[in-house]
Order: C-alpha cells, then structure tokens, then sequence
C-alpha cells in the first residue's frame, strides 16, 4: 500500500516543474495521482472512462476546420484516451491510430465498437522503417506487473529524469527495455484534418517522415515535446506553419515564446486553420 503522508506535504514534495495538465480542483487531484506509481495507475484508468484529459486539448475548439467531422491521425495512441477527447470537442470520422506497445494497442482496438471508422496499427511510425528500444517503467503489486506506458521513453535518462519530477515515491518503480517496430509512413486514402504526436521524444523523426503528407493535406499538428520544440518548429517553419500553445486561462491560442513557455503541447497551425479572436 502507499506510504502514509499527508495531502500537504506531498503538495509541497511535488517537484513545481511536474507535468500538471488539468485545472481547478482536477489539477489537485492530478498532482496528488502523481505522488505514488499506485495512484497514478488508478486516476489514469478513471480518467479514461470519465474521458478527462489534458486541458490543453482544449484548444481544437479553437481551429478553424473546414468540415463538421474530420479525420485525424493519430500516433501514440495508448489506449485511446486523446481521441475519445478529441471527439467530445470535434466529432470524429476516420481514425488512423498508431500504438507499439501491445498491452495498449489490445486496449486501443476496444475503441472500434464506437468509432466505425478507425483503423488501428501496432507499430509506431518514422522517417526510417526500423525497429528502436524503449523504455516503460513499472510497479509490482500483490505480484502483478503493472507497466505505466504512457511513460514509454525512447531515451532511458529522459525517462528517470522525468520520473524524478513527477514522483515523490520512486522505489517501487523499476524499468524495463523493449524494442518496438517503427515504419516509414504509410499513404492515407483520405486527407487528414488534424495530426496528433505523443511518443516521448521521437516527435522530430515523424514529423520529417510526414512530409509529403504535410505538403498533400496541410493538416493541424497537436503535439507533446520536451526537448526538441526549437528543431520541430524551425522544420515547420519552412512549410508555413506557426507554432502556438493553448492558454488555458485566457482560453486562446497563443503563439510561442520558446524562451519562457513551459507548455507541454503544442500547436502547428497554417492561417487557414486560425479564427478571428482566437488568437
């Protein structure tokens, strides 16, 4: 069972620089999930099913689409979390989903009894067919494994460095290597809408690898990056996109300042996807 602490101390504990991507009473609530592996595990399986997610997301409301529904691509699925979120803020009509890890890609493909248009993938994508190691921390409880995935690294420092900052108790957690199967993009029959990358810390490699879908479709990109923002952006940048992130107390897009912005998602927007007053 988790070590008995008090609220206050581990609000204190809590590293400032820890990944909180809720607001409000939520916010609390996350930080505290991330005190111990055990609690984590917990609020993130609530999370799923009462379809909370990063308030960041927020910002798709934002974009202007050209179609009621649209199709998104979306690449570090885990086990569906971002789309069922996405689909309450813009409805949904093909989904490409792309998930390495097995244990959530079996979870992912549960996802197709709502959606009848997905289409589900377990390998993650590159600029470069290959197959790469990565990292997965876990906990034991009452002799079961339980794997966190959703802090897959592809970079073994990365990850403990990132532990470090979210955990306060970290001796339960160990690490396992893996390898996982990536793959040059494949061609999508129907134009994307809305592009979304979370692998911790391969964003640049498939960004570069969707070129000639950037070129075809001009989609808008939502990604997680923490250390290669400056590479992406200036990559972008050259295909006539602008990087934003979303503020969530001014609840516009913002465009961003890489010198003091300590977002975790970002934003790669053409003037075509941007509404008046939003910004």
């Amino acid at each position: 069972m988790p070590n008995k602490v008090s609220v206050k101390k581990i609000d204190s504990e809590i590293n400032k620089d820890a990944d909180i991507t809720l607001t409000g009473l939520l916010s609390y609530i996350e930080r505290l999930s991330r005190s111990h592996p055990y609690l984590y595990y917990i609020a993130r399986k609530v999370a799923f099913h009462l379809n909370i997610f990063e308030k960041e997301f927020d910002g798709v409301s934002k974009i202007n689409f050209s179609k009621k529904k649209i199709n998104l691509l979306d690449i570090g699925s885990s086990d569906g979390i971002a789309i069922k979120y996405i689909n309450k803020i813009k409805p949904l009509k093909i989904i490409y989903a792309f998930e390495p890890n097995k244990l959530y890609f079996n979870q992912l493909v549960k996802l197709k009894n709502k959606f009848n248009h997905m289409h589900c993938y377990n390998f993650g994508l590159s600029n470069i067919n290959k197959s790469h190691t990565v990292f997965v921390p876990y906990f034991k409880f009452l002799r079961q494994i339980y794997f966190m995935t959703t802090y897959t690294f592809y970079d073994l420092v990365e990850l403990k460095k990132n532990l470090k900052t979210n955990f306060i108790f970290k001796k339960n957690i160990k690490i396992k290597k893996l390898k996982i199967k990536l793959k040059k993009a494949i061609v999508f029959n129907d134009a994307i809408d809305l592009v979304k990358i979370y692998v911790n810390g391969h964003e640049f490699s498939i960004v570069k690898g969707l070129k000639k879908l950037i070129l075809r479709d001009k989609p808008v990109f939502i990604l997680e990056e923490l250390e290669n923002i400056t590479k992406i952006q200036n990559f972008m940048n050259t295909y006539n996109y602008e990087c934003f992130y979303y503020d969530v107390k001014t609840k516009k897009l913002t465009k961003n300042n890489l010198f003091r912005n300590k977002n975790l998602n970002f934003y790669f927007l053409q003037k075509k996807h941007i509404k008046k007053n939003n910004i």
